[in-house]
């Protein structure tokens, strides 16, 4: 469990830095991802 919460904190770090140049993207992107998570 502790292995897949480092690799999503990873992939949410590396998405954030590519989109990081843009706010609202950067935005987008996390609600995106909050939201696939809870469904």
């Amino acid at each position: 469990a502790i292995g897949i919460r480092l690799n999503i904190f990873a992939i949410i770090v590396v998405v954030r830095f590519i989109f990081g140049k843009s706010e609202e993207m950067s935005l987008s992107t996390n609600a995106t991802m909050i939201g696939t998570h809870i469904s």
